[in-house]
């Protein structure tokens, strides 16, 4: 193992995997049938992030990744049919008590 002297660089992402078996893993993985709906999907390539600048965009990724998911998980529930009917169902009510404490039933003019 190289000293860490700070001036190592960072593993190639695009690298093979270092042992036979993992090398077989892979071939194992991409050669799945023509009908697979992963048939034109590249090969994962993992590394371990070593330097500052790697760890920095794995955490930026997660982050764009719980925001994307944070998003998602508004639209489900704001446009859930549930909270719909209940939005509806209090607006009724708010639109009808208003309606008769302000006596708009019968108009003033």
């Amino acid at each position: 193992m190289p000293p860490d002297d700070g001036t190592a660089a960072a593993p190639d992402p695009a690298a093979s995997p270092s042992s036979p078996e993992q090398q077989q893993v892979v071939n194992d993985a991409n050669n799945g049938s023509a009908d697979s709906k992963f048939a034109g999907v590249p090969p994962l390539k993992t590394y371990v992030a070593d330097s500052d600048a790697d760890k920095i965009a794995a955490l930026k990724l997660v982050a764009d990744s719980i925001a994307q998911q944070r998003q998602a998980a508004s639209r489900v529930l704001v446009s859930h049919p549930l909270n719909v009917a209940v939005f509806g169902i209090v607006l009724a009510i708010v639109g009808r008590w208003l309606y008769h404490d302000s006596g708009m039933h019968s108009p003033a003019f």
